[in-house]
């Protein structure tokens, strides 16, 4: 299972989990409807979809994905400095992998 299909079904547990966990009231059925998480997981995949044909080659507008990860690490950069300024610990990303490998076992 590659990483994309291993985060989509931690998603789909926390989901499952959030939605169990909710107080449900008489008003609220407490159905697990499978048409609208498949809706849900249409437009998750669609909105991937989208995001990615900025750089697919087919797209005549594409974009360069070098570029672009160039300036989202500047922004990141950013970000993180001015949290630092605010005296919030970020964890670096090896830490949120470490993090993010343990969520998933």
């Amino acid at each position: 299972m590659n990483r994309m299909d291993q985060r989509f079904k931690e998603i789909n547990n926390e989901k499952q989990k959030k939605f169990n966990n909710m107080n449900i009231t008489e008003e609220q059925p407490q159905e697990f409807d499978p048409k609208v998480e498949l809706i849900n997981d249409l437009i998750a995949v669609t909105t991937i979809m989208e995001d990615y044909y900025r750089f697919h080659p087919a797209n005549p507008k594409q974009e360069n994905v070098v570029e672009e990860y160039a300036k989202l690490e500047a922004i990141k950069t950013k970000i993180e400095e001015d949290l630092n300024l605010l005296d919030i610990k970020v964890p670096d990303s090896s830490e949120l992998d470490q993090q993010w490998a343990n969520e998933s076992e």
